[in-house]
């Protein structure tokens, strides 16, 4: 899913929930996929793509860095 804002100091989208099946890792497939919604979010004006990965998910923040994507914050949450 991809969100979209125009804030005019900053247009961004909001990559969210991307999952690609096990079987079809290292296919390119993951690649593919984030390649078309960055050339979407470009179209549209936006000028970031943020998205957001648990700690623990190593695979995944490979996977982006290797995108060229980088951690920028650390999201903090409490539950109840």
């Amino acid at each position: 899913m991809l969100w979209e804002t125009e804030e005019p100091e900053a247009p961004h989208a909001i990559l969210e929930d991307i999952a690609i099946e096990p079987v079809a890792r290292g296919s390119g497939a993951g690649k593919a996929l984030v390649d078309f919604i960055e050339t979407e979010a470009k179209s549209r004006g936006m000028k970031w793509v943020f998205l957001e990965s648990g700690l623990r998910n190593a695979g995944a923040h490979h996977f982006f860095e290797r995108a060229g994507y980088e951690p920028i914050s650390k999201v903090f949450a409490k539950r109840f």
